[in-house]
């Protein structure tokens, strides 16, 4: 089913429950009661289809649905958008010497460091220990400030990494490999996110091919 299909099927569901809620209340509480039983339900099934359940971060399907929200917000205000691509360095090692449970604390650490400072931005958990973190720029006049903004929050998403690291209570060291698309409109990217997610990755393994080379040198 596309998004638009299930975003008609969601507004119908919900027409119907809202409907059924307000006879309900006059004729029959207890049917009340049943209704709203399952709005919650079906809550929690669309929180469970669109978060990570370790992390609490987006899943890519999540991702995908709550950008086209922002990136359309974005494009009526005239922002821009940068999509970072996180990939963390010394992971499969430690996962593999520590175990899945050790794996599974640096992936909460790396969530938390990687949060984003506004809900104009969001971040996901692509799977494994990859992560899409999506942001908005306010528009500038000057391209160059553009550039500045991306380059920031990279440089930033990059050090929160560090940090996270740097504060792990059982000394265990990693890192952030993080490549970024360049900065697009948002309406040239409500329609090419695919795109522009294969720029940032390309971004990434670049940079991870680079920090390689210097940890071998």
């Amino acid at each position: 089913m596309s998004d638009p299909e299930r975003g008609t099927v969601d507004a119908g569901i919900e027409q119907h429950l809202t409907t059924l809620e307000v006879y309900a209340q006059h004729e029959d509480p207890a049917l009340a009661l049943a209704a709203s039983a399952v709005r919650e339900h079906i809550a929690e099934l669309h929180h469970q289809a669109t978060h990570d359940q370790l992390t609490g971060a987006y899943n890519r399907n999540g991702f995908f649905q709550e950008a086209d929200n922002l990136i359309s917000r974005a494009a009526r205000l005239g922002k821009k958008v940068v999509i970072h691509l996180v990939d963390l360095d010394g992971f499969k090692a430690i996962n593999d010497r520590e175990g899945h449970a050790v794996g599974d604390e640096i992936l909460l650490e790396a969530t938390e460091a990687l949060t984003p400072q506004t809900a104009n931005d969001i971040l996901a958990r692509f799977g494994g220990d990859e992560f899409a973190y999506l942001e908005t720029i306010e528009p500038n006049q000057n391209p160059e400030d553009d550039i500045a903004a991306a380059d920031a929050t990279q440089q930033r998403l990059t050090a929160a990494i560090g940090d996270a690291s740097a504060q792990n209570s059982r000394g265990l060291s990693y890192g952030g490999s993080v490549g970024r698309s360049a900065v697009y409109d948002a309406g040239y990217a409500l329609h090419n996110l695919g795109v522009i997610l294969a720029e940032a990755d390309a971004s990434m393994y670049h940079v991870k091919s680079q920090v390689r080379r210097r940890d071998v040198a």
